[in-house]
């Protein structure tokens, strides 16, 4: 099993943290949920249940 590190200073980051806690929680769901290359397929039903986020798409255009 792959081991994925985070950059603690994320949270410092600017453009972090002008987003929406949406925004920020779908980023972090992206970058923890994709396979070892950083592909995802998303499915949007599942994320939505698993964190309870309402719009998805409002949400990804905000993370562009």
């Amino acid at each position: 099993m792959s081991k994925r590190f985070i950059d603690t200073d994320i949270f410092d980051d600017d453009w972090f943290m002008e987003l929406s806690k949406d925004a920020k929680l779908l980023w972090l769901y992206f970058i923890t949920k994709c396979n070892h290359a950083g592909m995802l397929k998303l499915n949007e039903k599942l994320c939505r249940v698993q964190n309870d986020i309402k719009d998805i798409q409002g949400t990804l255009r905000q993370l562009g």
